[in-house]
């Protein structure tokens, strides 16, 4: 198999001269790996021929140009599904990064590479390191047990770990559903909706608790496993519970959340396990702050494309 598992944060060999950018090139996707490759210095030109060739929400045309008579082209697919691809876009000349690809596909097509998950919203590298200190720096426990704030999802995973939750008075827990914003969703039972709070306090929120719940992402059967709130969790020291990922996780930084199982049989063990070890929480914060630093933040991302297309072409 190739060598994307491993990976150093260190990047030896040709930068582009400028990267050519989709003129609709500006989902939190792109716009994470696009402030990377500023980072590196690396000049961004945007195209409205690229955003033609690209579907908003599905996959990206992105150009490098080297200063030769030909950039090279990648296709970013940033679809929240593990289990399509667009192979129409895929040729021998080109790389296809992914940011939800199964191990199944990636043996299966040899110019495509596995792909880092994004935070969410821009504003968090302008706040993470804040809420990151003060969690290490914290000289007491923090004074909130789990947190799970989440839109609902077509098979119901996510609102009955709020009901669960909700069972167990011992925890000082904030779950709650809200309504997804523009997708249809299945119907939420009235008491178990909350309100749906700013980023920058959603954000805090997590940052004061003990754990948080990162379930896959909310698209409908698409087994996203890495989600937007397990990348920001791991950024600011947070400990996330969730499920075994059914993705590939770029950098291969081994079990770095607390697994539960998806029938939720062993949901009060585990969740008892955890609050009540704060050694544990610790390794953990520290090793999701690792993963993130090496394989997470943007320029870590450009970095990234940048070895995987030095190594295969």
């Amino acid at each position: 198999m190739r060598k994307f598992i491993k990976e150093s944060n260190m990047f030896k060999g040709n930068m582009p001269k400028k990267v050519i950018w989709p003129s609709n090139g500006n989902k939190s996707k792109l716009q994470h790996l696009r402030l990377g490759f500023y980072q590196l210095g690396i000049p961004v030109a945007v195209s409205d021929e690229l955003g033609e060739r690209s579907r908003e929400s599905d996959y990206y045309v992105i150009h490098l140009d080297y200063g030769g008579a030909k950039p090279v082209e990648v296709i970013f697919d940033i679809a929240a599904d593990r289990f399509i691809t667009y192979e129409h876009m895929m040729t021998k000349d080109n790389f296809y990064f992914k940011t939800h690809a199964s191990r199944h596909n990636v043996r299966k097509y040899p110019n495509m590479f596995p792909f880092p998950q994004s935070v969410s919203n821009m504003s968090y590298m302008v706040r993470f390191m804040d809420m990151r200190r003060r969690r290490m720096t914290a000289k007491k426990d923090f004074p909130i047990d789990l947190v799970g704030i989440f839109v609902n999802t077509d098979n119901g995973l996510r609102q009955k770990v709020v009901e669960k939750t909700r069972t167990f008075k011992k925890w000082e827990s904030k779950v709650w559903m809200i309504k997804h914003p523009r997708l249809e969703r299945d119907p939420i039972p009235e008491d178990l909706i909350g309100p749906k709070l700013r980023y920058s306090n959603h954000l805090e929120t997590q940052a004061r608790s003990k754990v948080c719940f990162a379930l896959p992402g909310a698209r409908k059967n698409k087994e996203a496993s890495i989600s937007f709130r397990h990348v920001e969790l791991w950024g600011i020291g947070g400990v996330v519970i969730g499920l075994k990922p059914k993705t590939v996780l770029v950098g291969n930084p081994g079990q770095i959340w607390v697994e539960i199982k998806k029938d939720l049989s062993d949901f009060e063990e585990v969740i008892d396990g955890i609050i009540g070890d704060p050694k544990r929480r610790r390794k953990l914060a520290a090793a999701g702050i690792k993963y993130f630093d090496s394989t997470l933040n943007p320029e870590s991302h450009a970095k990234y494309m940048l070895r995987m297309i030095q190594r295969n072409s």
